[in-house]
Order: C-alpha cells, then sequence, then structure tokens
C-alpha cells in the first residue's frame, strides 16, 4: 500500500473477490425436492433421489434430469434450506 500511494499519490480501495463454486441446482430443482418431498410425505433420502430417478428416465420428466443425480448427502443438505 506505501508503495502504491508513493508511486501514484492516492489510495485507491480495491474490491476483494471471493471465490465461490457454481450452483450445481437452480432454485427450480430444488423446488421439485421440496414438492416431490411434499408429496410423498418427506420419505428418506435414497427412497426420494429413487423417485426422482424413475421421474426423469420411466416417466421422461426432463426437469428431472440434473437433480435425479443428486447424492443422498447433498439431497439431506438442501432440505435444511
Amino acid at each position: 500500500m506505501i508503495r502504491r500511494y508513493k508511486q501514484t499519490g492516492q489510495l485507491k480501495k480495491m474490491e476483494y473477490g471471493r471465490h465461490r463454486f457454481p450452483r450445481k441446482y437452480t432454485p427450480s430443482e430444488v423446488g421439485l425436492l421440496a414438492k416431490t418431498d411434499e408429496l410423498h410425505e418427506w420419505l428418506s433420502g435414497p427412497a426420494t433421489k429413487k423417485i426422482m430417478g424413475r421421474e426423469y428416465e420411466v416417466y421422461g420428466h426432463p426437469e428431472f434430469g440434473n437433480i435425479s443425480r443428486i447424492s443422498v448427502a447433498h439431497l439431506y443438505n438442501l432440505r435444511k434450506r
């Protein structure tokens, strides 16, 4: 900072660019999880994962494509939100 002040005669506030991982699941996909939980009365994580997988693979609902590959642990994390 001192060197920069001596060189330019002024100091400029530096913005900190925090690194953030990109979100893997969109808010609409989290909404699908919430809706699935509500309709099936909050089954266990593996059962919910299986239901979402069947929605995509058997019934052909493309909106379940990404969320159907969720890990059970991450499913529980999303339920906390």
